[in-house]
């Protein structure tokens, strides 16, 4: 848990749902929770409270590899660093076992920042092999669900800061599929909810993304 992380601002558990990072929190709060369709990673030593655990969701060993080299002190540098690599492998399984990936690119990303949003249109721009504002467009049209070139050229100028917002206070989701849709539609004055029915047609955000790019 916290204690274990020596962070300035020290245990923010009280700040609950994703901050309760202990085993205890784990045990207590997710284990009882999970169903069949969930599963349980254990990275590293064996943790003998999850395998005594009674619990539907199918569990997991990962041990690190043995004898890694420790250039850090008495530091866990490279088991971290080990850790770090098998959960950014899990995750990126559970994204294309999900359907959120595309041509090797995770399109379901939150735009939460100004890396993600110009990743973004990033994204928009090599998929569908067209220009970066042509892309941020598309990307615009899927936040602000605007249709005209005037429209678009109020928004063009505003720092990405602005769309964050709008984004946060809106509780827009899927802009990335919803923008690639937009683009690739022969429809040009396509709305937003209506590529979110069209996305809400296929069985993956892939699978729709794929069915547009191909017309």
């Amino acid at each position: 848990g916290w204690n274990s992380l020596g962070n300035v601002c020290g245990d923010q558990s009280s700040l609950g749902g994703p901050y309760c990072i202990s085993l205890d929190d784990l045990m207590s709060q997710r284990i009882p929770t999970l169903t069949e369709s969930d599963v349980v990673v254990n990275i590293g030593p064996k943790c003998k409270e999850l395998s005594d655990v009674s619990c539907k969701a199918k569990m997991f060993h990962l041990p690190l590899p043995a004898n890694l080299p420790c250039s850090f002190g008495n530091h866990k540098g490279p088991e971290q660093l080990a850790s770090k690599f098998m959960c950014n492998a899990l995750s990126t399984c559970a994204h294309v076992i999900k359907g959120t990936v595309f041509r090797n690119r995770m399109v379901n990303v939150a735009l939460s920042n100004h890396k993600l949003f110009h990743r973004a249109c990033g994204i928009v721009a090599a998929i569908t092999s067209s220009t970066t504002q042509m892309a941020t467009e598309s990307v615009l049209r899927a936040i602000y669900d605007v249709h005209t070139l005037a429209q678009l050229s109020e928004l063009l100028p505003l720092d990405a800061t602005k769309h964050i917002e709008v984004i946060a206070d809106q509780n827009v989701e899927g802009v990335v599929p919803v923008a690639l849709v937009l683009h690739n539609s022969q429809d040009r004055d396509m709305t937003v909810q209506q590529a979110r029915e069209l996305l809400a047609q296929h069985s993956s955000i892939r699978n729709a993304i794929q069915a547009c790019c191909a017309k």
